[in-house]
């Protein structure tokens, strides 16, 4: 696991509830802003800073040009040499299992008395940057909880993940201690040799583990991954088509590496559960592009960068206002 100095996320703050602060229209360049490389910690902040950041329509325009692009430009080119490091481990200096008193995994309002739990693998963690600046500017805590590289899906498939079980079942019980007012999960689903049966009702039993703890939960469903079959190595693809960036796409969904997104909204509906899919902010509904607006939008195969989930924090904070105003109601109430 690469790790650097501590680098605080590059992301604005955004308001929880009112997203009454308009953003600026997107430009013809589509440039993502540049200037987001600091955590801030108040809610004023958020207020002045929201308008750097994407609407939900901006997106669903950039992500729609997106396929056209063939090219690396000058900023997208120089962001080549350096996004390998612009995922969230690195930046954050989060160690390789969360728990909820490790340090490097608290984020948000540390001093606040409400609780909100991010819950999963790399994939979970990667949104950290879209949903943190919503947990600072409505005073949450946020508490990262879990391990790189166990699914949360482990019951039913142990076999495929050494020690995850374990791992996993300490996990909600560190969770049920902390007594959040929501949990909020993801993970990579991407892998072979489990059914969607299977997946679903290992999804199902951890949810099942979570209900002691009273919170509200919400799924994030898992992206569609540039894997071996289609992309062997995406950002050693854009360096080789500089000028034929979509010969580096993959399609939505990705048939080389399927996922278990189906199974997880399954899981999550049964539940009544909240659940959110991602995919149309990264893909159109035939093609994943790598490259959107003026940005490379992922640091490998498999995760979104720092810049471009803080990028996604408007959009992000639209999809859970509702969930996590219910949840913190209950909790204040």
């Amino acid at each position: 696991m690469r790790r650097a100095g501590a680098i605080l996320l590059g992301a604005s703050l955004v308001a929880l509830f009112v997203w009454a602060v308009p953003f600026h229209a997107a430009s013809s360049v589509a440039r993502f802003p540049t200037g987001a490389s600091t955590t801030t910690t108040t809610s004023e902040t958020a207020a002045s800073l929201i308008r750097k950041f994407a609407s939900l329509n901006q997106v669903e325009k950039l992500v729609a040009a997106s396929v056209k692009i063939q090219r690396l430009n000058a900023h997208t080119s120089d962001e080549l040499s350096r996004i390998y490091w612009d995922d969230v481990d690195t930046v954050d200096g989060i160690p390789i299992t969360c728990r909820s008193a490790t340090r490097g995994c608290v984020f948000g309002d540390a001093g606040s008395d409400v609780a909100v739990v991010l819950f999963g693998d790399s994939h979970a963690r990667m949104w950290l940057p879209a949903i943190a600046p919503v947990a600072t500017a409505d005073h949450l805590k946020l508490v990262v909880i879990g391990r790189t590289g166990c699914s949360l899906a482990i019951h039913r498939i142990s076999q495929m993940f050494g020690g995850c079980a374990s791992v996993i079942a300490s996990d909600i019980k560190v969770i049920d201690a902390i007594r959040p007012a929501a949990i909020i999960m993801s993970d990579r689903t991407s892998y072979t040799g489990m059914t969607h049966a299977q997946w679903q009702a290992g999804l199902t039993e951890t949810i099942d583990g979570l209900r002691p703890s009273g919170a509200k939960v919400a799924m994030i469903g898992d992206i569609q991954v540039f894997d071996p079959g289609m992309v062997s190595d995406l950002l050693e693809c854009l360096a080789v088509h500089t000028t034929a960036v979509q010969d580096c796409a993959v399609s939505n969904p990705n048939r080389a590496a399927p996922g278990q997104e189906q199974a997880e909204e399954r899981a999550t509906s049964l539940a009544h559960d909240l659940y959110i899919n991602p995919t149309p902010w990264l893909c159109t509904r035939q093609t994943c592009s790598p490259v959107i607006g003026d940005n490379i939008v992922y640091w490998d195969a498999a995760h979104v960068s720092v810049r471009y989930a803080a990028y996604l924090s408007g959009v992000m904070g639209s999809a859970l206002s509702k969930f996590l105003g219910a949840a913190i109601l209950d909790k204040r109430t």
